[in-house]
């Protein structure tokens, strides 16, 4: 049997460009997705998942046994009294994302250990939480390096949050448009171009409004954004923005 390697997929560029890579490995993938409630994109997110997955499978290079991807809805993840103080406290300090308070708990009643694709740099936010309070090993596994928690305090918010999460190496001190002329230069450019990262979007374009949007225009990729939902979505905004004023 196969080794299983659990991978947290968005259907974004960070998340495939990560699939992409172990999709080259001898082993068994399982994606899971979960369900932000918080979020408007999630249909789009899972049609970019279902799309890359077909042309993955499709690659020639394609060694591994990629799983159809799991979908958890957030509100089913069972209360964790623990990691919800430790993400709080986090959330506090470090603005901290939501997702990493359901993903821990996921990751913990799982018993798994979940791979995660984040790019660490100044304005990463995971990797401020974990900047002080613990290390960061790196751990063979999955044919490569893995950066992962180790503390001797196993009580500190950020030991307690991320001690499931494995962050692999290969994509420390990557950038956006790197991962895409990676994926460019191995033959698969489609499945870039499928990924998906707005939040907000407006007739199935990018609104160029939201957070994601914003960091694609200011990190070199702002050919991601589309004019017309850029448009649209300025529209929305002054219009949220008047509704607030009259309410």
């Amino acid at each position: 049997m196969k080794e299983t390697i659990s991978v947290l997929w968005t259907g974004g560029l960070d998340s495939t460009y990560l699939m992409f890579r172990l999709s080259k490995l001898n082993k068994e993938i399982q994606p899971y997705y979960i369900v932000d409630p918080m979020r408007e994109s999630t249909q789009m997110e899972l049609k970019a998942i279902a799309s890359i997955s077909a042309e993955l499978r499709r690659c020639p290079d394609t060694k591994a046994l990629i799983h159809p991807v799991e979908v958890i809805k957030s509100s089913d993840i069972a209360q964790d009294k623990e990691i919800i103080a430790a993400w709080e406290e986090l959330h506090h300090r470090y603005d901290l994302g939501t997702q990493y308070n359901f993903l821990a708990r996921f990751a913990r009643q799982r018993d798994l250990h979940l791979v995660v694709g984040v790019l660490f740099g100044e304005r990463s936010k995971v990797e401020s939480a974990l900047r002080k309070p613990v290390e960061l090993t790196e751990e063979e596994g999955y044919d490569g390096m893995f950066l992962r928690v180790q503390s001797q305090d196993k009580s500190l918010p950020a030991y307690i949050i991320f001690e499931r999460l494995y962050f692999p190496t290969f994509m420390k001190n990557l950038e956006k448009p790197t991962e895409w002329e990676y994926l460019k230069s191995h033959g698969a450019e489609k499945i870039a171009r499928m990924t998906w990262f707005c939040h907000r979007p407006v007739l199935g374009r990018t609104c160029g409004h939201c957070n994601p949007c914003k960091d694609a225009l200011n990190e070199g990729m702002s050919f991601r954004v589309s004019k017309l939902g850029y448009c649209l979505g300025a529209l929305r905004h002054c219009t949220d923005k008047a509704r607030a004023l009259f309410r």
